[in-house]
């Protein structure tokens, strides 16, 4: 009977040879971009999934109720007292620096190395790298200790057992205490040498303002991370409480105002995907959800595609049918055979989606930068259930339509006349019609939408604009390093114009610490310059001046602000300019001078931010 049935399949798909290789395309098609998303999907889920003491480390996120905003920030003075004071925290790490490069010196070579990051002692303590050479322990006690992994050891000395070697780097003399090797799987914590910031977090122990540093809490095994988050609130009122003062209105009123709220604690291996708002990079779950979706709905257009075809070739089975009715065949053997059939065609063209997403993936990857290989058997096994769901939907409709035609009716020529069949295909065909218009005004719209960020004025002018990034976060001292730089960089053919931003658009850095003006305080984001540097961008000047170098007032305490820094106020721009405002990362009042256009530092997604510029 099975190759009676293979038989007849057979003959059938070289008869209508056209509509089976639509129907091989379409699922083909569908099935390599559910299997693509489906792997995307996989391994954004797999981030730190290597940690072994992942079910106890958490990412912190401050909450603001008033603009309804999670930041990824945090003070010295919160993560300090949260761990004294709230019985939950076994342990905590801050880390100011997640991408810092150096020039990196030792008796034989120099070379330059990327992805340092500066964290306080518990570093290793959270993230437990395999130690090759060297001890963890007091590893980072001192302001030149460093640890550098294996890639960075090799590359400077050509070997890994270099523990108590010495390296000079940012002006400092360092000693390498421990070599450590990079885990092989998903992380986004995967440093080529880690130091600590000694003057920095020196500088920002008493800061309640300065949200500077990202920070995990390790809590103690079965501690319920929701506790923290309601204890954490006596915390923010004791920052709250100092910030109130210096503004002159009362904590309550400073909290619901200006400072955080509340917080959030995501477990590690959530960090990727799930966070509410992250330190290393934007979680981005609702567009995979998105994409996931799209692709499962690329599946089931395949899948009405192919009921269509099937119900449409009716008239040519439909004899076929009277006959084998006729000699004794029951109706659930005729909807067997056609699942069969609708089987093979599916089989089919999973084993070529397996192929072309095979051939697709080197290009997928290179978009994502990432390196995906088909090794996990559980795309294999969804995709194949994906398969089998496919089958059903699409060959059960055509199959139990095919079977309930009359064996009498069908050898008369009369199986056309039945309102079922019309009435089937009628809703098949406007529901796929349904789905291809969504298609289509999504299109438009994403079209639209690139059309307009192609267009819109961002407010600055970066082309022919090249970005270097160099830190001194040691020394606290990068106009020194940027001075020289300048000078020989400026020599360069073809350099027009050398200049320094902290504050740069498109990369997401930045630097945010409280703004009080008399009774009045909000967060905003401060970023250091060279004194020209927004006139280097093309940022326009609204209301008053430009920094002048040669006014000793404007490199020591005068600075320009935006206009969503004078909105957040409330005052107009002739309000503005001469007003005194005390930043919480300085002591000292700082004057504006000139008030400058909105310009996008984020993407287009987020609203121009408050933000103050001083120059170095």
């Amino acid at each position: 009977m099975l190759n009676n049935w293979l038989k007849i399949a057979f003959i059938n798909y070289k008869k209508n040879w056209l509509s089976t290789i639509i129907n091989l395309f379409g699922l083909t098609i569908g099935l390599t971009g559910f299997m693509l998303i489906l792997m995307h999907w996989n391994d954004e889920e797999s981030y730190e999934k290597w940690n072994p003491k992942k079910d106890q480390i958490y990412f912190f996120q401050s909450y603001f109720k008033k603009d309804n905003f999670y930041g990824s920030s945090i003070t010295v003075p919160l993560a300090e007292n949260a761990a004294k004071r709230i019985s939950e925290v076994q342990d905590y790490v801050l880390m100011t620096n997640t991408g810092i490069a150096y020039k990196m010196t030792t008796k034989s070579k120099s070379v330059y190395i990327e992805k340092g990051f500066t964290t306080t002692d518990s570093f290793f303590n959270f993230f437990p790298f395999k130690l090759i050479s060297g001890d963890y322990k007091n590893v980072l006690e001192g302001g030149n200790d460093v640890a550098i992994s294996v890639k960075t050891a090799r590359q400077l000395f050509g070997k890994t057992n270099v523990a108590g070697e010495s390296l000079k780097f940012n002006d400092k003399n360092y000693i390498i205490k421990a070599v450590y090797e990079l885990p092989a799987e998903n992380s986004q914590i995967k440093p080529e040498f880690v130091i600590k910031p000694v003057k920095q977090l020196e500088n920002d122990k008493e800061q309640w303002g300065n949200f500077n540093y990202a920070c995990f809490f390790m809590l103690k095994k079965g501690a319920d991370p929701k506790d923290f988050q309601k204890k954490f609130k006596d915390i923010i009122m004791m920052g709250a409480k100092i910030n109130a003062k210096r503004a002159g209105i009362s904590p309550q009123q400073f909290n619901g105002l200006y400072g955080p709220n509340g917080s959030l604690l995501t477990p590690i291996d959530r960090l990727k995907l799930h966070a509410e708002s992250s330190w290393f990079s934007n979680p981005d779950f609702k567009s995979l959800l998105i994409l996931f979706s799209l692709s499962v709905l690329i599946v089931i257009l395949s899948a009405i595609n192919f009921i269509n075809l099937k119900t449409a070739q009716a008239s040519q089975r439909a004899k076929e049918i009277g006959v084998r009715k006729a000699i004794g065949s029951t109706k659930s053997n005729l909807v067997v055979q056609f699942l069969m059939e609708t089987f093979v065609i599916c089989f089919a063209s999973y084993l070529l989606s397996l192929a072309l997403t095979e051939l697709l993936l080197p290009s997928f990857n290179k978009f994502y930068e990432k390196e995906i290989v088909m090794d996990d058997w559980h795309i294999y096994l969804y995709s194949f259930l994906m398969v089998i769901v496919v089958t059903l939907v699409s060959g059960l409709i055509p199959a139990l339509y095919l079977s309930n035609f009359k064996a009498i009716e069908t050898l008369k020529g009369n199986f056309a006349r039945s309102k079922h069949g019309v009435w089937l295909r009628n809703g098949i065909l406007t529901l796929q019609l349904i789905i291809s218009s969504c298609f289509i005004i999504g299109g438009l719209i994403i079209n639209q939408q690139v059309k307009h960020m192609m267009k819109k004025d961002l407010g600055f002018n970066g082309k022919q604009i090249l970005q270097i990034n160099f830190n001194d976060v040691n020394n606290g001292k990068p106009w020194l390093k940027y001075e020289r730089l300048k000078i020989e960089m400026a020599k360069i053919q073809g350099v027009q114009s050398v200049n320094y931003g902290e504050a740069v658009p498109g990369t997401g850095n930045f630097n945010s610490s409280n703004m009080d003006y008399k009774h009045q305080s909000f967060n905003a984001q401060h970023g250091s310059m060279d004194y020209d540097y927004l006139q280097f961008i093309g940022v326009k000047l609204l209301k008053g001046r430009w920094l002048n170098p040669k006014l000793s007032s404007d490199t020591i305490n005068n600075t320009l602000v935006n206009e969503a820094f004078v909105k957040k106020f409330g005052w107009t721009n002739n309000e503005a300019v001469g007003r005194e405002i005390k930043p919480g990362f300085d002591n000292k009042p700082y004057k504006i001078v000139g008030i400058v256009k909105d310009f996008n530092i984020r993407s287009l997604k987020s609203e121009v931010e408050p933000i103050i510029f001083f120059s170095l």
